[in-house]
């Protein structure tokens, strides 16, 4: 259904869904069996010229079932097929069928090529005419991920000018407070937030199935309890802040407490709109369609960075709570233009929002949520763990003023890599779908080298950029030099987070949750360990926590998907057995 929807959504549209996904299916299905057609007897006149000796292996081909075939003729069938016509439908890319090419040419086969340029005219390709890079896969990635890269980069980027506001104050103690306040925040959302999280997939199968009513049931029953979880979680923080705060915070007489606890009251206004605007983003993710998310996130937070200087300085002069009251406005405007254009769309009903889903439809919830959710609230305590650190580590509030600051840095570019999940969450399960394993390893191959290339670039990027960064922040020399090192080291994870959010996209699109979660209850058990070692009691420290955390995850992503994953290369780690 998703890849029929991605070619619909493509077209003409000169027939409707039903009558374009039937024939898209029919296409399909010819495409791929004369192509297995073709590699039976390839195979079976290769089979009189190859040697006894060659290695033998055992694969499994798209129909599940095993045959045994050498080594050789794999290899040399794979590389024919190759540099054969491209298929007429996206997926149907016959490339290491049954995952039993050597390792170094799988390598190899996830970079795309780069080819001469053609001329429009005659034809003829010349390096005059430019360069090609990549195939229909490349293109494909980058049409999804591109827009979500931009979208999710507009919130880390109005926090940071958030952050940049309050540094003018030139008090150490607001800046730790307002990052107190903030970590204390995103604690609690993300705990109810796994609900969105599984929205989209929902969403996109209800909508490829032409169910546009078990699409509006699945947006509203979110967004029920996400009145309901959110409500909860907004009164606890507008009641209590400096209970809450206690999850980062050492004590209720903290000396960032004073700053905190005021900016966390009117921070957590905008905790229901917030999860009503990650609602409607995933809604319309499930719909491919990121375009109008991003013009959503352009627009609240342009009202955001607006009412900023007004609120803190001039002309209501609400210091640096003011960050936090244009935060809750701006959500508060995200969360009604999604409202509005959910119920435009007939994806959004008054009475069922209001409405308690039944039993029978909430256990689906729990259960596709329940993994997402253990695994978030691990992360969450390692991460309020490392907060508590930095924000014991002295009176003044310099060291948890740095760590603010760094953190702040280095979510501006874990959210290109979350772009990159999302985009390896929608097309790997698509490409399965499709075509089977073979055509969601080459996108998910694909999509791990473009993550591991992305990687290098926020590093190099976010390493150039310090020197002109770190003043932004604080205006404090003391702060300033604190951030030096950490940053430096923040950086440096990036390159561990490219593959890292690749694996953890292609684990979630498959739905391998109960691997993904214990994937990551490894990585932090290891930051824990770092953390509350003497290492720990330094911001450095901290930094190679989390640069642990990372490390681990990537090896365990990585070995899931070679090894162990539904798409697992069989016998990439193991040596080939000869007659």
């Amino acid at each position: 259904d998703a890849a029929a929807q991605l070619a619909f959504m493509e077209s003409d549209r000169s027939t409707d869904y039903a009558t374009f996904k039937a024939q898209y299916e029919s296409d399909a299905i010819a495409t791929v069996t004369a192509k297995r057609a073709q590699k039976k007897q390839k195979e079976k006149k290769e089979t009189t010229t190859t040697t006894p000796a060659a290695a033998v292996v055992v694969v499994e081909d798209a129909a599940g079932t095993e045959s045994s075939s050498s080594d050789t003729e794999s290899s040399s069938s794979n590389e024919t097929e190759s540099s054969s016509e491209e298929d007429t439908t996206f997926f149907a890319a016959n490339l290491d069928e049954g995952g039993t090419l050597s390792k170094w040419k799988r390598i190899l086969s996830a970079v795309p090529k780069i080819e001469k340029g053609t001329d429009q005219n005659s034809g003829k390709k010349s390096w005059k005419n430019g360069i090609r890079i990549g195939d229909d896969i490349d293109r494909r990635i980058a049409s999804l991920a591109l827009p979500s890269m931009l979208n999710l980069a507009v919130v880390p980027i109005v926090n940071s000018v958030d952050t940049f506001w309050v540094g003018r104050m030139g008090n150490a103690l607001a800046l730790a407070g307002q990052g107190a306040a903030n970590q204390a925040f995103f604690t609690i959302y993300f705990l109810v937030a796994f609900l969105p999280m599984i929205t989209a997939p929902l969403v996109a199968t209800a909508v490829g199935s032409g169910d546009t009513e078990a699409a509006q049931d699945a947006i509203c029953e979110s967004l029920f309890l996400s009145n309901l979880l959110g409500g909860i979680g907004t009164l606890l923080m507008v009641l209590s802040p400096r209970t809450v705060l206690k999850l980062v915070l050492s004590s209720k007489t903290a000396p960032a407490m004073q700053y905190a606890a005021p900016y966390l009251r009117y921070r957590s206004l905008s905790m229901i709109p917030a999860l009503f605007s990650a609602t409607g983003f995933s809604a319309y993710r499930g719909l491919l369609n990121t375009v109008t998310p991003l013009k959503v996130s352009l627009t609240t937070n342009a009202l955001n960075l607006i009412a900023d200087p007004l609120f803190i300085f001039r002309p209501l002069k609400l210091g640096f709570v003011g960050a936090a009251v244009a935060t809750a406005l701006a959500e508060c405007t995200g969360g009604l233009i999604y409202l509005k254009l959910l119920l435009k769309r007939n994806l959004v009903s008054f009475s069922k929002m209001f409405k308690p889903p039944s039993m029978q439809r909430l256990i689906p919830l729990i259960k596709g949520g329940a993994a997402i959710l253990i695994r978030q609230l691990t992360i969450n305590i390692a991460f309020l763990t490392a907060s508590r650190r930095a924000q014991g580590m002295d009176p003044t509030g310099v060291t948890a003023a740095a760590y603010g600051i760094v953190m702040q840095i280095y979510y501006l570019g874990v959210v290109i890599h979350l772009a990159i999940q999302s985009t390896a969450a929608a097309l790997v399960p698509s490409a399965k779908a499709m075509s089977g394993d073979q055509a969601a390893r080459k996108v998910a191959d694909r999509i791990f080298f473009w993550a591991s290339i992305t990687g290098f670039a926020i590093s190099a990027c976010q390493l150039a950029a310090l020197p002109v960064l770190v003043p932004l922040f604080s205006t404090l020399p003391e702060v300033q030099e604190a951030v030096k090192i950490p940053a430096i080291l923040s950086s440096l994870i990036h390159l561990l987070n490219g593959p890292v959010f690749a694996g953890e996209g292609v684990m979630l699109g498959l739905g391998t949750f109960g691997a993904l979660a214990s994937v990551t209850a490894i990585g932090v058990s290891a930051m824990f360990a770092i953390l509350l070692s003497p290492l720990g009691k330094t911001l450095d420290g901290i930094l190679i926590s989390i640069a642990a955390f990372s490390f681990l995850q990537a090896i365990g992503v990585f070995v899931h998907y070679i090894r162990f994953g539904p798409l697992r290369r069989r016998g990439f780690f193991s040596k080939q057995q000869t007659n």
